[in-house]
């Protein structure tokens, strides 16, 4: 009994649809059909696309294939806030951030910039503290290693002059004043 009754409400809406009016029919046909996007709509997109080229590439003269003048205007705007932050970052030169006028672009500058800095007064400390290095082991004063800061350079400082002591001569005591015991070891066993 079910299965009559599922099998005549198939049928009735089979049948239904068949029955259909003409109007009816074209408006499912217009619904099934995808909508055809307007020609401003997509120059809009690649217009869009463009500006995220030129910016990647800070190539302004992409900015003046885009139809739109205001989208060509911002693009021409964001490609230069990219060249700023691209000099800014090369010389390190924080004033130039404050050129960008788009707050997020120049905070992003400023971050990287203070990295760069950073970096560069890392690297000046350690060519500071390796001359140092090389001054005292030059002077073979193993006292003066507590003069450098960095405690790598010290170790090594203390581990090339007092090595070099030991082995000459061949007094592994002198190799207790390294303050790192790993390289003591190694110091006092290089003379057994």
């Amino acid at each position: 009994m079910k299965k009559i009754i599922t099998i005549s409400l198939i049928g009735a809406f089979l049948l239904s649809a068949c029955s259909m009016t003409e109007t009816q029919n074209n408006s499912i046909e217009e619904e099934a059909t995808p909508v055809e996007f307007e020609a401003t709509t997509l120059q809009e997109r690649l217009d869009d696309d463009i500006v995220l080229m030129a910016v990647e590439r800070r190539n302004s003269e992409l900015c003046e294939t885009i139809e739109a003048t205001t989208q060509a205007k911002f693009c021409m705007e964001k490609v230069s806030e990219g060249k700023l932050l691209d000099e800014a970052v090369d010389a390190a030169d924080i004033e130039k951030c404050e050129i960008i006028a788009t707050s997020s672009i120049s905070k992003r500058c400023e971050i990287l910039v203070n990295e760069k800095l950073e970096k560069i007064n890392e690297e000046a400390r350690i060519a500071e503290q390796s001359e140092l290095l090389i001054t005292i082991e030059s002077e073979g004063d193993g006292e003066e290693c507590q003069g450098i800061e960095d405690e790598n350079f010290r170790v090594q400082c203390q581990f090339n002059i007092y090595m070099t002591e030991a082995k000459a001569s061949k007094d592994p005591s002198l190799c207790s004043k390294i303050e790192n015991e790993e390289l003591a070891e190694v110091c006092t066993s290089s003379l057994n």
